[in-house]
Protein backbone atom coordinates (compact mmCIF):
# COMPACT_ATOMS: atom_id res chain seq x y z
CA UNK A 1 0.00 0.00 0.00
CA UNK A 2 2.63 2.33 0.88
CA UNK A 3 4.29 1.85 -2.65
CA UNK A 4 1.01 2.89 -4.27
CA UNK A 5 0.87 6.27 -2.16
CA UNK A 6 4.69 6.80 -3.32
CA UNK A 7 3.80 6.28 -6.88
CA UNK A 8 0.99 8.62 -6.84
CA UNK A 9 2.70 10.96 -5.03
CA UNK A 10 5.79 11.01 -7.71
CA UNK A 11 3.75 11.10 -10.62
CA UNK A 12 1.37 14.09 -9.11
CA UNK A 13 4.78 15.70 -8.51
CA UNK A 14 5.55 15.37 -11.88
CA UNK A 15 3.13 16.21 -13.05
CA UNK A 16 2.48 19.52 -10.65
CA UNK A 17 6.41 20.63 -12.27
CA UNK A 18 5.21 22.29 -15.19
CA UNK A 19 1.78 23.81 -13.14
CA UNK A 20 4.31 25.25 -11.11
CA UNK A 21 6.88 26.35 -13.57
CA UNK A 22 3.97 28.48 -15.47
CA UNK A 23 2.98 29.68 -12.27
CA UNK A 24 6.57 31.47 -11.33
CA UNK A 25 7.72 32.20 -15.22
CA UNK A 26 4.14 33.99 -15.14
CA UNK A 27 3.84 33.25 -18.52
CA UNK A 28 0.43 32.64 -18.57
CA UNK A 29 -2.45 34.13 -16.10
CA UNK A 30 -4.68 31.44 -14.81
CA UNK A 31 -8.29 32.04 -13.27
CA UNK A 32 -9.90 30.22 -10.77
CA UNK A 33 -11.46 27.89 -13.77
CA UNK A 34 -8.32 27.24 -15.28
CA UNK A 35 -6.57 26.40 -12.08
CA UNK A 36 -9.50 24.41 -10.96
CA UNK A 37 -9.45 22.37 -14.17
CA UNK A 38 -5.74 21.71 -13.90
CA UNK A 39 -5.83 20.30 -10.54
CA UNK A 40 -8.74 18.02 -11.20
CA UNK A 41 -6.72 17.15 -14.14
CA UNK A 42 -3.86 16.47 -11.86
CA UNK A 43 -5.81 14.46 -9.40
CA UNK A 44 -7.32 12.07 -11.98
CA UNK A 45 -4.14 11.50 -13.40
CA UNK A 46 -2.82 10.67 -9.84
CA UNK A 47 -5.65 8.71 -9.22
CA UNK A 48 -5.54 6.82 -12.36
CA UNK A 49 -1.82 5.86 -11.57
CA UNK A 50 -2.39 4.79 -8.11
CA UNK A 51 -5.48 2.28 -9.75
CA UNK A 52 -2.70 1.17 -12.16
CA UNK A 53 -0.22 0.83 -9.74
CA UNK A 54 -2.71 -1.61 -7.28
CA UNK A 55 -3.69 -3.28 -10.18
CA UNK A 56 -0.14 -4.11 -11.24
CA UNK A 57 0.41 -5.47 -7.72
CA UNK A 58 -3.20 -7.81 -7.73
CA UNK A 59 -1.68 -9.05 -10.56
CA UNK A 60 1.48 -10.08 -9.48
CA UNK A 61 -0.15 -11.53 -6.33
CA UNK A 62 -2.68 -13.77 -8.84
CA UNK A 63 0.17 -15.25 -10.62
CA UNK A 64 2.02 -15.65 -7.37
CA UNK A 65 -0.94 -17.88 -5.94
CA UNK A 66 -1.29 -19.38 -9.52
CA UNK A 67 2.34 -20.85 -9.71
CA UNK A 68 1.49 -22.04 -6.24
CA UNK A 69 -1.41 -23.78 -7.13
CA UNK A 70 0.26 -25.27 -10.30
CA UNK A 71 3.13 -26.52 -8.24
CA UNK A 72 0.84 -27.90 -5.93
CA UNK A 73 -1.16 -29.55 -8.09
CA UNK A 74 2.11 -31.06 -10.11
CA UNK A 75 3.11 -32.40 -6.33
CA UNK A 76 -0.13 -33.78 -5.91
CA UNK A 77 -0.20 -35.33 -9.44
CA UNK A 78 3.37 -36.65 -9.07
CA UNK A 79 2.27 -38.17 -5.27
CA UNK A 80 -1.42 -39.71 -7.01
CA UNK A 81 1.33 -41.46 -9.91
CA UNK A 82 4.05 -42.75 -7.14
CA UNK A 83 0.69 -44.31 -5.33
CA UNK A 84 -1.27 -45.65 -8.60
CA UNK A 85 2.58 -47.50 -9.50
CA UNK A 86 3.42 -48.69 -6.10
CA UNK A 87 -0.61 -49.78 -6.19
CA UNK A 88 -0.96 -51.38 -9.17
CA UNK A 89 -1.15 -54.76 -8.38
CA UNK A 90 -4.34 -54.09 -6.09
CA UNK A 91 -5.72 -51.50 -8.52
CA UNK A 92 -6.23 -54.46 -11.05
CA UNK A 93 -6.94 -56.71 -8.72
CA UNK A 94 -9.81 -53.97 -7.59
CA UNK A 95 -10.73 -53.25 -11.28
CA UNK A 96 -10.95 -56.87 -12.11
CA UNK A 97 -12.99 -57.29 -9.09
CA UNK A 98 -15.51 -54.52 -9.92
CA UNK A 99 -15.73 -55.82 -13.50
CA UNK A 100 -17.03 -58.79 -12.34
CA UNK A 101 -19.16 -57.53 -9.91
CA UNK A 102 -21.02 -55.92 -12.78
CA UNK A 103 -20.99 -58.90 -15.23
CA UNK A 104 -22.73 -60.75 -12.26
CA UNK A 105 -25.46 -57.96 -12.19
CA UNK A 106 -25.36 -58.17 -15.66
CA UNK A 107 -25.13 -54.33 -16.52
CA UNK A 108 -24.49 -53.10 -20.04
CA UNK A 109 -21.83 -51.48 -20.93
CA UNK A 110 -23.88 -48.08 -20.71
CA UNK A 111 -24.75 -49.46 -17.42
CA UNK A 112 -20.83 -49.91 -16.39
CA UNK A 113 -20.03 -46.33 -17.72
CA UNK A 114 -22.71 -44.63 -15.35
CA UNK A 115 -22.06 -47.04 -12.75
CA UNK A 116 -18.26 -45.68 -12.81
CA UNK A 117 -18.88 -42.57 -13.02
CA UNK A 118 -21.62 -42.52 -9.74
CA UNK A 119 -18.50 -44.31 -7.98
CA UNK A 120 -16.42 -41.46 -8.75
CA UNK A 121 -19.15 -38.97 -7.73
CA UNK A 122 -20.44 -37.85 -10.66
CA UNK A 123 -23.80 -36.15 -10.94
CA UNK A 124 -26.50 -37.19 -12.80
CA UNK A 125 -26.22 -33.89 -14.88
CA UNK A 126 -22.72 -34.52 -14.61
CA UNK A 127 -23.06 -37.78 -16.16
CA UNK A 128 -25.47 -36.36 -19.06
CA UNK A 129 -23.03 -33.80 -20.07
CA UNK A 130 -19.87 -36.44 -20.00
CA UNK A 131 -22.44 -39.09 -22.15
CA UNK A 132 -23.90 -36.51 -24.09
CA UNK A 133 -27.01 -37.30 -23.45
CA UNK A 134 -29.99 -36.26 -21.11
CA UNK A 135 -29.92 -36.48 -17.65
CA UNK A 136 -33.73 -38.20 -17.54
CA UNK A 137 -31.59 -41.00 -19.49
CA UNK A 138 -29.30 -40.95 -17.11
CA UNK A 139 -31.79 -41.28 -14.00
CA UNK A 140 -33.42 -44.13 -16.17
CA UNK A 141 -30.53 -45.98 -16.30
CA UNK A 142 -29.08 -45.24 -12.50
CA UNK A 143 -32.54 -47.32 -11.60
CA UNK A 144 -31.55 -50.27 -13.80
CA UNK A 145 -28.61 -49.93 -11.87
CA UNK A 146 -29.78 -50.05 -8.70
CA UNK A 147 -32.54 -52.70 -9.56
CA UNK A 148 -30.50 -54.91 -10.96
CA UNK A 149 -27.68 -54.63 -8.15
CA UNK A 150 -30.47 -54.83 -5.45
CA UNK A 151 -29.20 -51.43 -3.83
CA UNK A 152 -31.48 -48.54 -2.63
CA UNK A 153 -29.26 -45.89 -4.42
CA UNK A 154 -26.04 -44.24 -4.98
CA UNK A 155 -24.40 -44.33 -1.29
CA UNK A 156 -25.29 -48.07 -1.05
CA UNK A 157 -23.26 -48.32 -4.63
CA UNK A 158 -20.62 -47.03 -3.40
CA UNK A 159 -20.17 -48.61 0.39
CA UNK A 160 -21.03 -51.91 -1.64
CA UNK A 161 -17.48 -51.61 -2.98
CA UNK A 162 -15.44 -50.16 0.04
CA UNK A 163 -17.40 -52.09 2.84
CA UNK A 164 -14.58 -54.80 1.46
CA UNK A 165 -11.54 -52.39 1.18
CA UNK A 166 -12.68 -50.07 4.27
CA UNK A 167 -12.42 -51.39 7.86
CA UNK A 168 -13.75 -49.64 10.34
CA UNK A 169 -10.32 -47.98 11.93
CA UNK A 170 -10.01 -45.47 14.88
CA UNK A 171 -11.97 -42.91 15.00
CA UNK A 172 -10.03 -39.02 15.77
CA UNK A 173 -9.12 -38.74 19.38
CA UNK A 174 -9.51 -42.34 19.98
CA UNK A 175 -10.55 -46.13 18.98
CA UNK A 176 -13.55 -47.41 17.28
CA UNK A 177 -16.06 -48.66 19.09
CA UNK A 178 -17.49 -50.64 15.78
CA UNK A 179 -17.07 -54.34 15.62
CA UNK A 180 -16.81 -56.20 13.00
CA UNK A 181 -20.32 -57.71 13.30
CA UNK A 182 -21.64 -53.85 13.71
CA UNK A 183 -20.01 -53.50 9.91
CA UNK A 184 -23.05 -52.98 7.63
CA UNK A 185 -22.49 -55.20 5.07
CA UNK A 186 -24.67 -54.92 1.80
CA UNK A 187 -24.13 -58.36 0.00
Amino acid sequence: MRRIFITGLLAALLLATPLVIELLAGEESFGPVGLALDILELLIFAATIAAVSLLTMETRNIKRDQGLLFQNLNETHAENMEWRKASKAQIDGFRGAVQNQFDEWGLTKAEQDITSLILKGCSHKQIAEIRRSTVATVRQQAQSIYRKSKLKNRSELAAYFLDAILEPGPIANGASNLQEDDVLTLR
